[in-house]
């Protein structure tokens, strides 16, 4: 059975990212599916250190040792996060910092393997003109780096969510998502 990964880059599990990232992955009943709650984990940031340079190995000693593995066993990913200027929230961004050992592993392989899916759901409490530019950017880099595939195109990106719960279209928006990148795993 296929092994899948689920990250919650939210401060609320109850919040629009989360809610919307759990009519997702209802769709997704047929794997095994690990759920990681980022504000759940203690995750130093990087310190440039440069020894996975070498040796792809991080040699800090906290909750990413899980998070290493996780990544490596799985056949496909889905994260949800909100906007935090643009950005993920930083403890989402310390652990895609902290991936810095699969960036090093992966441009000195000689053959490149397939690339594994991903699925990215975003919210903004904002609405302006090119709001996830830069988280686009962002994600684009980090799950290249682990291995993924990334479409922005395929993703889901919610704005002017502020002072509101998830609509009831914006939840099948996010259930049809899952049920289609479903049929692209199996």
């Amino acid at each position: 059975m296929k092994k899948g990964l689920a990250v919650f880059a939210s401060p609320r599990k109850n919040g629009c990212s989360s809610t919307l990232h759990g009519a997702f992955l209802e769709e997704l009943k047929a794997f095994t599916v690990t759920r990681v709650h980022v504000y759940d984990l203690d995750i130093h940031p990087c310190i440039a250190c440069g020894q996975c340079r070498d040796t792809f190995i991080c040699p800090l000693k906290d909750d990413m040792e899980t998070i290493y593995g996780l990544i490596d066993e799985c056949s496909f990913i889905s994260i949800s996060t909100p906007l935090f200027f643009s950005a993920p929230p930083a403890p989402f961004k310390a652990l895609i910092d902290r991936c810095q050992p699969f960036w090093e592993r992966r441009r000195r392989e000689a053959t490149r393997t397939a690339r594994k899916k991903s699925f990215i759901i975003a919210v903004g409490g904002g609405e302006y003109a090119q709001m996830f530019e830069p988280l686009k950017h962002i994600m684009r880099h980090f799950l290249h780096s682990c291995g993924f595939e990334a479409n922005p195109n395929e993703w889901i990106f919610i704005s002017a969510t502020d002072g509101r719960t998830i609509s009831d279209d914006e939840l099948h928006r996010a259930a049809l998502a899952g049920s289609q990148f479903a049929c692209r795993i199996e």
